[in-house]
């Protein structure tokens, strides 16, 4: 990889970059899955949650960041540790809104909240709007959906 010369403008800099990021793309792909899964097949909770929040920093655009994330806040959870659980379920929730398992996970979590009961019917309620309006599955019967 061609680093940046003295007198290279920005514009032929990031023609450079986008050039040697698309020549690179499936060895970064592999790489980002492999660390990954590496991440994800750590035995103990709290390192896990570690590691995939720590992926999900290092590689913001990964298909697999988000993903990392809803692992890494189960994990927490896990792990006992809600303030952690929280900050990864909600930094999720500002980038996908609609990310059904940490609506799931944080209506879970305040349901058992007396004072945050309206919190846990909030994120559990647009859970069921998320619900009604998906699609229903390949192979699966309208009995079995409904």
């Amino acid at each position: 990889m061609r680093l940046l010369r003295q007198g290279t403008n920005a514009s032929q800099w990031e023609q450079q970059k986008s050039q040697t990021l698309e020549s690179y793309k499936e060895a970064i792909a592999y790489i980002q899955q492999a660390v990954f899964s590496g991440a994800y097949q750590a035995k103990d909770a709290a390192k896990r949650a570690a590691l995939l929040t720590r992926f999900a920093q290092i590689f913001p655009d990964s298909p697999y960041a988000n993903q990392a994330l809803g692992v890494a806040a189960t994990a927490y959870q896990q792990a006992q540790n809600a303030p952690k659980m929280l900050e990864v379920a909600n930094g999720l929730l500002a980038k996908d809104p609609n990310n059904l398992g940490m609506l799931l996970l944080l209506s879970d979590y305040y349901c058992d909240k007396a004072d945050q009961l309206s919190k846990a019917e909030a994120y559990a309620k647009k859970a069921i709007s998320l619900l009604d309006a998906a699609p229903k599955p390949e192979g699966v019967t309208d009995e079995q959906w409904a």
